[in-house]
């Protein structure tokens, strides 16, 4: 705004950055000053208000100080378009709002904590008198109380926001009856009641209710917005079988009903729900049950699928690990998935996630695992009845990630090749052999409940990033590194329980120290406790 001065600069306030002006009379007609730094209160007796032809103001993102939005804004009764989100202004919304009829945009979107419609009161901030009013958007602001029933009312909405804004009570029956409505945003609120049931000409695009507190099913004519392009209802509370009509959007890119009640089977015509466009796809944290469908393989564009935490059962079928050649995020986790881990795995060359863990597969693991060379860094397998030697390719992939939990391996560990591995976890199995040294970057390590034999190589002590070490219940021995002091000072747990360790632990191992847990109980360790481990705060013994 340094040109906005007539002194030595442009004259013609028409020319100023961000003024715009009607070519035949010469009136400011629009002013956009949206993340321009502005700072200051924004007073009653401010020049702005006798802009009376002001038909655009934008003042998005600046800061006004936390001062009061003037009720003065009525007095611009030819906005069409006002925007005043995340601009630091605070207290109450002036009902004097709702005399701006002419508004067709009103955004007034901030933070909860600053802006606030008192109980009650939004029923005369918006009126029905705003009848040319098409895009609405008041995220995180305070409400406290339900939607008015004349939001039902406004003919030529197109996008409603009210993202977190503390909504509570039931939605308005018509207001999936507008016909123009193209957007809907509720998410985060304390919305109860049933659904209403949606317009069979709805035009709705995108629709987000995520974590609300509804009860009762979807209705099926959810699947009346045929141009649906956008569904997330996780966290909503709903229940019964998902809706018949909702399989057949054929426009959907992203489809979440995480974390609700919904059971039943998933049926084949699963198959036709955005064969072209459906990126991803969310049925995680429900009562699903019955065979993951074959259809799943026609799905070809997906990029991530969460089935993780229901009761599936039955094998994977081998269309969706063939065909779904794109995904990058793959969770089947918690279910009752049995068999043997198809080798057709590795055709999922894009994977960065894959989580098998708590199910019951079985088996040895396909050596086309190593063909996930490229990109996988999170693998989680725990919890299974996996047999056999864990194959070399398994340890030359990039994994960050890597979860063996509670099967059958057996054989010895060979990890030293995954340069990136942070996070390592191998408790109960059958592992033999020397105890393997992690990479340099490793934060947590455990492989208790093994069978794992020798002393603790001298290289721990290079693991500056350490956290968590459990060597517990194998057959370890030896006693410590004399560099363990240094070493430990990153540790926060530190488990040698139940193996065969001796000699005494270092004078310099507490000084300093992190740790919040030190178990070396059922060793042949001599000597006294030393009074320096009480260095350690929070340490538990």
């Amino acid at each position: 705004m340094k040109d906005w001065n007539t002194e030595g600069g442009i004259s013609d306030c028409c020319l100023w950055d961000g003024v715009s002006c009607d070519t035949a009379s010469g009136y400011v007609i629009a002013i956009d000053l949206s993340s321009s730094w502005l700072y200051g209160p924004l007073t009653s007796n401010s020049s702005l208000f006798r802009l009376l032809h002001l038909q655009k103001l934008n003042l998005a993102f600046n800061n006004f100080t936390s001062s009061t939005i003037p009720s003065e804004f009525s007095k611009l009764s030819r906005l069409t378009y006002l925007n005043l989100s995340f601009s630091m202004f605070s207290g109450n919304i002036p009902y004097e709002i709702s005399r701006l009829t002419n508004l067709m945009v009103l955004d007034l979107s901030g933070f909860s904590y600053y802006w606030y419609v008192r109980q009650g009161q939004l029923g005369r901030v918006i009126t029905q008198n705003m009848t040319n009013l098409r895009e609405l958007y008041l995220d995180w602001i305070t409400f406290s109380s339900p939607v008015p029933d004349i939001f039902g009312n406004l003919s030529s909405l197109t996008h409603l926001s009210l993202r977190t804004c503390y909504l509570l009570g039931e939605l308005p029956k018509s207001i999936f009856q507008l016909p123009n409505l193209q957007y809907v945003d509720l998410s985060g609120n304390g919305l109860t009641g049933y659904l209403p049931e949606f317009n069979v000409s709805s035009r709705i695009k995108y629709l987000s209710l995520a974590g609300n507190s509804f009860y009762g099913k979807l209705p099926d004519s959810i699947g009346n917005p045929k141009s649906l392009n956008f569904v997330d209802v996780q966290r909503s509370n709903f229940s019964g079988i998902v809706p018949p009509s909702l399989w057949n959007l054929s426009q959907l890119s992203k489809l979440d009903l995480s974390d609700n009640h919904f059971n039943g089977q998933l049926p084949y015509t699963i198959g036709n729900l955005g064969k072209l466009t459906l990126k991803l796809l969310y049925l995680d944290n429900n009562n699903l049950s019955g065979q993951i469908p074959s259809s799943f393989g026609k799905l070809t564009q997906l990029n991530q699928l969460d089935l993780g935490s229901n009761f599936f059962s039955g094998q994977v079928p081998t269309s969706l690990l063939g065909n779904l050649t794109q995904l990058q995020y793959l969770f089947l986790d918690n279910n009752s998935l049995s068999g043997q881990i198809p080798s057709s795995f590795g055709k999922l060359t894009q994977l960065n996630e894959l989580d098998l863990g708590s199910n019951f597969f079985s088996g040895q693991i396909p050596s086309s695992f190593g063909n996930l060379t490229q990109l996988l860094y999170h693998l989680d397998l725990s919890s299974n009845s996996f047999t056999g030697v864990i194959p070399s390719s398994l340890f030359e992939l990039r994994l960050g990630y890597l979860r063996l939990d509670y099967n059958q391996f057996t054989g010895s560990l060979n990890i030293s090749k995954l340069y990136n591995l942070n996070f390592f976890s191998a408790i109960g199995n059958n592992l033999s052999g020397p105890l393997a040294v992690p990479p340099m970057f490793t934060w947590y390590y455990s492989v208790s409940g093994n069978r794992l034999t020798g002393s603790i190589d001298p290289l721990f002590c290079t693991l500056f990033q350490l956290k968590y070490l459990d060597l517990s219940s194998n057959n370890l021995s030896g006693t410590f590194p004399e560099c363990f002091g240094s070493w430990a000072s990153s540790l926060t747990v530190l488990n040698l329980r139940s193996n065969n360790f001796h000699g005494k632990m270092p004078r310099t191992c507490g000084n300093g120290s992190q740790l919040t847990t030190l178990d070396l109980s059922h060793n042949q360790f001599q000597g006294r406790s030393q009074s320096h481990l009480l260095n350690a705060k929070g340490l538990k013994f």
